[in-house]
């Protein structure tokens, strides 16, 4: 979701953080899936079962590009993987 990968960065530049942010969804396939967004001002989840969404929520669904991390992890030349951080 762009506005939550908007805020991943403003908290790295905040932080000065060593790290490399992606706007990448990790899957089992690479490809498009579809996920469910409440739109709310301080939601920072989305997911992927739009019958997970609070009540009431009018959830928007929105197509987004997947990701296998093996093939991640060949398109960027990664040699070595020394930690990963996956907000699930």
């Amino acid at each position: 979701m762009k506005r939550v990968y908007e805020k991943l960065l403003i908290n790295d530049e905040l932080n000065n953080f060593d790290i490399v942010c992606l706007n990448v969804a990790a899957s089992n396939t690479d490809g498009k899936a579809v996920i469910y967004d409440a739109q709310t001002e301080h939601g920072m989840s989305v997911t992927v079962n739009k019958d997970l969404t609070e009540p009431g929520s009018n959830a928007v669904a929105f197509e987004i590009d997947v990701t296998r991390l093996d093939t991640l992890i060949e398109k960027m030349s990664i040699p070595k993987i020394g930690l990963m951080k996956i907000d699930v």
